[in-house]
């Protein structure tokens, strides 16, 4: 029988320090949660906190144990068939375990991961980890027997204080071998995203970095930018993939300085050789952003994915992109959703797409007209290089369906080329 304190007291440090030295104490605790963990077993998690009794798990049988790792399990096999993926998203763990992940859980997470290193992708999405729970997780990312993490996804958590950003710049040369980190809807904030952007400095093994609505401003941003840009001092030449979408006003009068991010954005993607995807939604850019941003942008030969979906760029934003794709833009996938793009601007681009490179492009909720959409629908029929289209949202009307009609049935397009269906209706409709 083991007393389990309750939620840690005190502050950040000494929170993160108390977890070390229980650990010796919960150490039964520690081989239920490993069991949990890995077979999925839904106990009482009431009993777990207060008082234990073991006796129960020794009692399941073989065939018991078959049917609940079936049923209930966290750990999924990875594609390569040797390596496994641990999902402690926070909504199944509160359906199976009646409550969410928190910090206190973290020596035992840890020594499950110790245990089992063929685990190699960590969910804790949407759970109520703070910035403890992070700490000392990064130490044991860290140890050199411990470098077996490649994917980390903590998005939607409460991780938000300095002590972990100063720790994560202090250790990152350490994460040998962990290529995504996603943080995304974390209140990390301006001076904690100039650490992280401080940190890849450092690291030369992070591939994809998710930092979606975190809180940021101009100066954070930039700094992201610089330390992509290979003509500064000791650039980072490792991130493929970065989504920056959703910087979060601090007040509600308060704006991003879009002229200023376009310019600093332009040159970093004119100096970066390593970019592959940019995520950038919600940055409230408007027509003349995006011709600041490729007045140097248009250099970059790497790029593949340019997500602008829920700006303001209109026709004329459009028309500047579709001259860049048309110039030899390297650009495969443009997503351009919610940007109140209309008839005039989807002609600009499709007089230059087929001088393009562009294999996806999304329109999707835009106002673009019946006819101008049945010119693009014919264009991505008979095209060899565009294979998908998404223009749900529209304007689209009886003369649009009545082609994408005919392309269905003349088996030209299918649902994995575009993301409406023709109606059907009855003659006297």
């Amino acid at each position: 029988m083991i007393q389990i304190q309750n939620k840690p007291q005190g502050d950040m440090f000494e929170t993160y320090n108390n977890y070390f030295q229980n650990m010796s104490n919960e150490m039964e605790m520690v081989k239920e949660l490993i069991l949990v963990i890995k077979k999925g077993y839904n106990y009482d998690s009431n009993k777990v906190f207060e008082i234990h009794h073991y006796s129960h798990i020794d009692k399941i049988q073989d065939s018991e144990t078959n049917k609940i790792e079936n049923k209930h399990n966290f750990c999924k096999d990875n594609s390569d068939g040797l390596t496994q993926s641990l999902i402690l998203q926070g909504g199944k763990v509160e359906e199976k375990l009646g409550r969410r992940l928190k910090d206190w859980d973290f020596p035992r997470l840890i020594l499950f991961l110790a245990k089992n290193k063929n685990v190699t992708n960590l969910c804790l999405a949407n759970n109520e980890i703070t910035s403890t729970g992070l700490m000392n997780l990064i130490d044991h990312l860290t140890l050199i027997d411990s470098n077996h993490i490649i994917e980390l996804d903590l998005r939607n958590n409460d991780i938000s204080n300095l002590p972990p950003f100063n720790y994560l710049v202090h250790k990152a040369s350490r994460l040998l071998n962990l290529q995504i980190f996603r943080l995304s809807g974390n209140n990390v904030g301006i001076d904690n995203s100039k650490r992280i952007a401080q940190m890849l400095s450092q690291n030369r093994s992070i591939r994809r970095l998710d930092l979606a609505q975190i809180g940021q401003d101009e100066s954070s941003l930039v700094a992201f930018f610089l330390m992509l840009s290979n003509n500064r001092k000791n650039p980072n030449t490792t991130i493929k993939i970065l989504d920056l979408s959703r910087p979060v006003p601090q007040s509600s009068i308060w704006v991003l300085d879009t002229s200023f991010i376009a310019v600093e954005l332009g040159l970093m993607l004119r100096y970066n050789q390593t970019l592959e995807e940019l995520r950038l939604q919600n940055f409230n850019f408007y027509c003349h952003d995006i011709g600041e941003m490729l007045e140097n942008a248009s250099y970059n030969k790497t790029l593949k994915l340019l997500d602008l979906n829920c700006n303001n760029i209109g026709d004329f934003g459009l028309e500047v992109l579709s001259k860049w794709l048309k110039k030899g833009s390297a650009l495969e996938s443009l997503s351009l959703s919610c940007n109140i793009i209309t008839d005039h601007g989807l002609r600009a681009l499709h007089h230059n797409i087929p001088y393009s490179k562009l294999r996806e492009l999304d329109l999707s909720y835009n106002c673009i007209g019946d006819e101008t959409a049945v010119e693009l629908v014919k264009y991505l029929s008979l095209s060899s290089i565009l294979r998908k289209v998404r223009i749900a949202g529209n304007k689209l009307g009886p003369q649009f369906n009545k082609v994408l009609q005919y392309m269905y049935s003349e088996k030209l397009l299918t649902t994995d080329n575009i993301d409406v269906i023709p109606r059907y209706f009855d003659d006297d409709f």
